[in-house]
């Protein structure tokens, strides 16, 4: 289910655990990262998908979760943390999703933050993390989100 895969990139990449909550520069990560955001493409295997019209996923990143709604065939809500280690290059996001057959279940991968946008690449479930924003490898996934603007 590449849309399964699709979710759980962005949940990882948007739900933020500090490695150090000491360390600044990983602070003021977290700190960019919180709020809402809509995925506006994906991309895995050779296919893209482009969400048209505000139809994104949207992902809601509260200190270290992330929360976001699907709706395919069916609708469900799914949570995870995440980790950022933006002293790293590429810079790395950790995603840690429980699931019933593996409790430490962790995808990794890496992402980029320009502005109001951020690009996430993963790599296979479980997996080694990659090392370059690509979707030639089997498995790998990329995610764009768009920050959504904040309501007044």
């Amino acid at each position: 289910m590449p849309h399964c895969k699709h979710i759980l990139a962005v949940l990882f990449a948007l739900a933020c655990v500090a490695a150090d909550a000491a360390d600044p520069v990983v602070e003021r990560a977290m700190e960019i990262a919180q709020g809402r955001w809509r995925a506006i493409r994906s991309s895995e295997n050779g296919k893209t998908i482009a969400f048209r019209n505000n139809r994104g996923p949207v992902y809601t990143v509260v200190g270290d979760r992330i929360q976001w709604t699907i709706k395919l065939e069916y609708e469900s809500t799914l949570s995870a943390t995440f980790k950022l280690d933006p002293t790293k290059t590429p810079t790395e996001i950790d995603w840690y999703f429980p699931t019933p057959e593996d409790p430490t279940y962790i995808v990794k991968g890496i992402y980029s933050l320009k502005g109001d946008t951020v690009t996430m690449c993963f790599g296979q479930d479980g997996g080694p993390r990659p090392r370059e924003f690509s979707v030639k490898k089997d498995g790998n996934l990329l995610v764009v989100l768009k920050r959504e603007p904040q309501k007044p």
